[in-house]
């Protein structure tokens, strides 16, 4: 098998889903347009749900390759979601005049 096809072969091979962050995401194809033509697009779609409403957030990452670093990046900033699943809280301490930023898992 030549080089061109085993990187053509394994394109068409689905990718497995195995990190942490899948459990928060989706994975979605759409049609954008790119001038003149059509493509397809693979995007990541957030699944949190958010506030008393409980709407799903939807923010959506162009999924280019198999990183996950901005999915992890994001769910910490945004939704304060770590691996573990638990949320981070912050707490300010107050001692002496000074403050300090406390993490806790909560």
């Amino acid at each position: 098998m030549s080089s061109v096809e085993e990187d053509s072969f394994k394109d068409n091979k689905p990718r497995k889903l195995t990190s942490w962050i899948w459990q928060y995401f989706k994975e979605e194809t759409k049609e954008v347009r790119k001038g003149e033509e059509c493509i397809n697009v693979l995007f990541m779609v957030c699944q949190v749900k958010e506030g008393l409403s409980l709407d799903i957030c939807g923010t959506e990452y162009t999924r280019k390759n198999s990183s996950t670093g901005n999915a992890i990046l994001y769910l910490c900033s945004k939704h304060n979601i770590v691996q573990s699943g638990k949320l981070l809280v912050q707490t300010e301490i107050l001692r002496k005049g000074k403050r300090y930023t406390k993490q806790q898992q909560k």
